[in-house]
């Protein structure tokens, strides 16, 4: 299986926009997302793909860990209301 990324550039348009031309753009069976504050596990992709061709999915996907950013679930509740 060949991974190939799509790059584009064009002025900023909003996320929504933005992921349209990319789906416009796109030649691929799948489309995967990444924002720019998200951490991607080396395996994610080919996991989520072959769960996907395993049980002829449309739409896989994941849920996220928050262990990347070293913080507990009381640091982070707290932090959002130091914000708010």
């Amino acid at each position: 299986m060949a991974h190939l990324i799509l790059q584009f550039r064009q002025p900023n348009k909003g996320l929504f926009v933005t992921r349209q031309e990319g789906i416009r753009l796109a030649n691929s069976e799948y489309i995967g997302w990444v924002d720019a504050d998200d951490f991607v596990d080396k395996t994610m992709f080919s996991t989520l793909y072959n769960q996907a061709v395993i049980n002829d999915s449309e739409l896989v996907y994941c849920g996220y860990n928050l262990k990347p950013y070293i913080i507990s679930f009381d640091n982070y509740s707290t932090a959002l209301l130091e914000v708010a």
